[in-house]
């Protein structure tokens, strides 16, 4: 039997780790022949309640098979807001998409400052602007973020502060020098 696009860009379950999991989750997610129920449900979903939805197991199966129970929530964080911006593309880095979204600095410093819950709800907040201006994002930096917030490796989310913080204001400095 053929396979799907998203089947060929999600490959096998063990060599997601080879590749960048969030990037692939995104060609999956936006590819022409994904299920537009499952997407629709995992932008519409509140990411807590996604954990509960088969599209949710099915995705980690081939992305991630090792989430575990504690980081469900999120997972589903970052499964809810890469659906949200999935049909827009996945190309720029996120600091850069964030700047060229118009998100101002007072937004963009609370999303740099929050932790934990607070987190998760700016990285949704940001995402619907986001989808709104239709601008491509590479979900990476911020999927870590979230994950190592929620591991309390202050020093990796510190690390993934900075490339999306560093990205940020240089494109800000490209727009208003």
């Amino acid at each position: 039997m053929p396979q799907t696009a998203a089947q060929k860009a999600g490959g096998k379950a063990e060599e997601a780790p080879r590749r960048n999991r969030f990037q692939i989750l995104a060609q999956v997610i936006g590819a022409p022949d994904f299920d537009i129920g499952d997407r629709a449900a995992l932008r519409r979903t509140n990411p807590d309640l996604l954990p509960g939805l088969p599209v949710f197991h099915r995705l980690l199966a081939r992305i991630n098979p090792s989430v575990n129970e504690q980081d469900a929530a999120v997972w589903g964080a970052i499964l809810h807001v890469v659906a949200l911006t999935a049909p827009n593309g996945h190309s720029l880095p996120a600091g850069e998409a964030l700047c060229k979204a118009g998100l101002s600095e007072s937004r963009f410093a609370r999303l740099m400052a929050a932790r934990n819950d607070a987190l998760l709800d700016q990285v949704t907040i940001v995402a619907r602007r986001l989808s709104a201006s239709q601008m491509p994002i590479d979900w990476s930096h911020i999927a870590k973020l979230l994950l190592a917030d929620h591991h309390g490796d202050r020093e990796d989310a510190q690390r993934q502060r900075f490339r999306i913080a560093k990205d940020f204001y240089h494109e800000l400095e490209k727009v208003d020098p």
